[in-house]
Formats: C-alpha cells, sequence, structure tokens
C-alpha cells in the first residue's frame, strides 16, 4: 500500500508542479514551493508518516521543475514514477535526506530523456 500511495503521490506532486511552473507568473520555483506547501498541509491533516511522504512530495515536485521545452507530460509521468521508485529504495540507507532527493529526480529525469532519444532515434534510422 505504502509503495502505490508514493508512486500515486509522486506522479501528482510532479504533474500538478510541471503545470503551474507553465503559467507565467508561477514559473518553477513559485510551482514546486506551492504544490510542496500544501502537500505537506494536507499531511498534517492526516495519519500518514509525515517525514517520509514530505521528503518524497519535496522531491517529486523537483520532477515538476523541468523544462516544459525539452519534456512533456509523459516524461514527466514516467519520470516521477521512477523517482518514486528510487524514493523508496534510496530513503532507508541514507540517515539524512541532504542531496538525496535533487539526485534522485535528477537521474529519473536523465533517464527517461535519455531512453526517449535513443528509442527516437533508432525508431528514425529504421525509417530512413
Amino acid at each position: 500500500m505504502t509503495t502505490f500511495l508514493s508512486l500515486l503521490l509522486s506522479m501528482l506532486t510532479a504533474l500538478l508542479t510541471f503545470k503551474l511552473a507553465k503559467r507565467e507568473s508561477f514559473g518553477s520555483i513559485r510551482a514546486s514551493c506551492l504544490v510542496s506547501l500544501l502537500g505537506v498541509a494536507l499531511l498534517q491533516l492526516n495519519s500518514f508518516e509525515h517525514s517520509f511522504f514530505s521528503s518524497l512530495i519535496f522531491g517529486a515536485s523537483f520532477v515538476g521543475m523541468s523544462s516544459p521545452k525539452v519534456f512533456n507530460n509523459i516524461h514527466i509521468s514516467l519520470s516521477s514514477l521512477i523517482f518514486g521508485l528510487t524514493y523508496l529504495w534510496v530513503t532507508p540507507l541514507l540517515v539524512g535526506h541532504g542531496g538525496s532527493l535533487g539526485l534522485s529526480a535528477f537521474l529519473s529525469c536523465f533517464f527517461v530523456l535519455a531512453a526517449h532519444k535513443t528509442v527516437s532515434s533508432l525508431l528514425h534510422k529504421k525509417m530512413i
């Protein structure tokens, strides 16, 4: 149940941040801040493990800060799922979260973009 909830929360957070960041008056930093604050406020109303999920929300908002010139909704969705899985695996191994959230977000976005470019290149070569 925790895995499903973590992946769902990661995807919702990243997509909401990505959508809000596209708005001219917001930008990616304000969008990440707003989504993170709203997420933590909602966690306070429930009996979820606050520390675990608040860090997950904050890290997933980093994924949503990706440039819309490079990423689309599908890229963000896949990156957020990879981030959620990475977060689930890495968190128990680390005492603190210093740097691991940003690194996990970067690596998940990098992996999705690299896979997309590789597949697009292979498909393009087969068409020629």
